[in-house]
Formats: structure tokens, C-alpha cells, sequence
């Protein structure tokens, strides 16, 4: 568990300036992002925009409704599923 200082410091200070979506491009194996609809913390558009930064034949976005940040515990049918049609394809 995070202690609360990191995570200040973090906010405060690493979240300004983290960015990886120029490296997105370097991705060179099959992936998933899975993400909630509801995630107030990396919202669905920014999953969206992970996603369209790697190669579309090496990526799989799915997106599940009424989820937020912890999708699989909001959904976890759903996310075990699609995790598992991903490693059997």
C-alpha cells in the first residue's frame, strides 16, 4: 500500500509530466486495454486514446459500462472473460 505522502507527491508532481502515449507506437505485441466507462480516474477517452496509439492489428480495446477505475471488482464476469477470450485467440 502506497503511503499517503508518495501519493501526494505524485499528484502534485509526477502526474504534470507523465505521459507515455509517444511511446505507444513501440508496442510491438498483442494487447488488451480494458477499461470502465466510469473511471473518473483515467476517463474512457483517455483509455481511448492508449488504445489508438498502438498499432490496430496488435490492439484490443473493450470498454465495459456502468465500471469505474476497478472495473474487475465492478464487473468481474466480464473482465475475466475477456481476459481469457484474449489469451485463447
Amino acid at each position: 500500500m502506497l503511503s499517503p505522502d508518495v501519493i501526494a507527491c505524485f499528484q502534485k508532481n509526477e502526474l504534470k509530466v507523465f505521459d507515455l502515449r509517444r511511446d505507444l507506437a513501440r508496442v510491438a505485441c498483442p494487447t488488451l486495454i480494458i477499461g470502465g466507462e466510469e473511471d473518473p480516474q483515467t476517463p474512457i477517452e483517455s483509455q481511448a486514446d492508449i488504445a489508438a496509439g498502438i498499432r490496430p492489428d496488435l490492439v484490443r480495446f473493450e470498454r465495459i459500462p456502468n465500471a469505474g477505475h476497478g472495473a474487475r471488482g465492478d464487473d468481474p464476469n466480464r473482465m475475466l472473460g475477456l481476459i481469457r477470450e484474449f489469451i485463447r485467440s
